[in-house]
């Protein structure tokens, strides 16, 4: 006797659920793996589970005199191994910096819980998203650190103008340092490109920096980066 009908659909749609709350975690995030992808690799791995479930209560219906064997966890380690790949995908890597990483662990921590609930270990996977959940919007909210950023700002070359920054990015109560510049000639003017390195918080971010800089005279671009 297999799984029934209201059994495979119960699984599906808490596998759903589940994938479906860490995916709109993620989409709030930006992240290049949102809400669908989340639940289309949950409940893919939920089937896959099903499938192994279905496989091994068919086999143990032959009876005690039969020789067919089925490997109880075969299945489930392939589903494992190959969301790798896609959580791959999802991690951009660029000279100085890695997005993504969260993503394709959530992506994979999700794939977990689908096998859990195909398995029909709702335990493990009620606890799993919990804590998967908490991970993803607390911790960041716990542990705030500030991470250097670059500021590219362009201006007409002019003393007054070099000390107006300064004088701006101190009362924001940054850390900054001057980490190069440099002036080209523009028509009939010079302009100087400054890079700081700052410190961003979640008191003072880029938009607040832009907001104040800007009203400075003779500016004429603000950059953010992280490659300096």
């Amino acid at each position: 006797m297999g799984l029934s009908t209201f059994e495979i659909f119960s699984r599906l749609l808490l596998s759903m659920i589940f994938s479906g709350l860490i995916g709109f975690e993620r989409e709030k995030s930006n992240s290049n793996a949102g809400m669908k992808t989340h639940i289309l690799v949950g409940m893919g791995a939920t089937i896959v589970a099903l499938i192994q479930v279905e496989t091994n209560l068919i086999v143990k219906g032959f009876g005690p005199e039969s020789k067919v064997g089925v490997d109880a966890v075969r299945l489930i380690a392939q589903v494992i191994s190959g969301v790798g790949f896609l959580g791959a995908g999802t991690i951009i890597v660029t000279k100085r910096n890695i997005i993504g990483l969260t993503t394709a662990a959530s992506i994979w921590g999700i794939a977990s819980v689908g096998t859990a609930l195909g398995m029909g270990y709702f335990n493990i996977a009620i606890i799993g998203t919990a804590l998967i959940l908490l991970s993803l919007l607390f911790f960041k909210k716990i542990w705030i650190v500030q991470s250097a950023e670059y500021i590219i700002i362009k201006y007409i070359t002019n003393d007054k103008t070099i000390n107006e920054i300064n004088k701006s990015l101190e009362k924001l109560d940054l850390s900054y340092e001057t980490v190069r510049w440099s002036t080209s000639p523009f028509g009939h003017d010079l302009i100087t490109t400054h890079v700081f390195k700052v410190n961003l918080s979640t008191s003072v971010s880029f938009g607040i920096i832009v907001e104040t800089i800007s009203k400075i005279d003779n500016i004429i671009s603000i950059e953010l980066s992280n490659i300096g």
